[in-house]
């Protein structure tokens, strides 16, 4: 009878040691899953820290003449125009697709034809930011 509880505690000590060793792999993994984690979400907060910089970097002056709007990037960041919004002299609006887009380096210019009707446009970059012309 003695050998067959010595058997009994031997196996206790082998099934606990196993569960010991499934658990510790088990908490293994869930830090190693929440530090990568953390990891991801501090550097998709950075990258949008720079692009809230970039937005803010963004500086364009719009003009129109005769159905030709000119764009000069002020800015230190090169500028990418998206859309154009015109504005006919009945208020009427309209969103235009540039495509391709219209890039602009910094202090660099560009010119892109507009309907002649438009009384402003304004262009939309691909940070969001929105910059209106005057009247012609």
């Amino acid at each position: 009878m003695k050998t067959q509880g010595a058997r009994r505690r031997a196996q206790a000590e082998v099934i606990g040691a196993i569960f010991f060793v499934i658990l510790a792999m088990i908490v293994f993994s869930l830090f190693t899953a929440l530090t990568a984690a953390q990891y991801t979400l501090a550097r998709q907060a950075s990258e949008a820290q720079l692009v809230v910089g970039y937005k803010a970097d963004e500086s364009l002056a719009v003009s129109l003449s005769q159905g030709t709007a000119t764009v000069r990037n002020n800015g230190p960041t090169t500028a990418v125009m998206t859309y154009y919004i015109g504005v006919d002299e009945g208020g009427q609006q309209g969103i235009f697709l540039l495509s391709p887009s219209v890039v602009v380096a910094p202090r660099g210019t560009a010119t892109m034809s507009v309907n002649p009707s438009f009384q402003s446009v304004g262009v939309v970059t691909s940070y969001g930011n929105v910059w209106w012309s005057g009247s012609g």
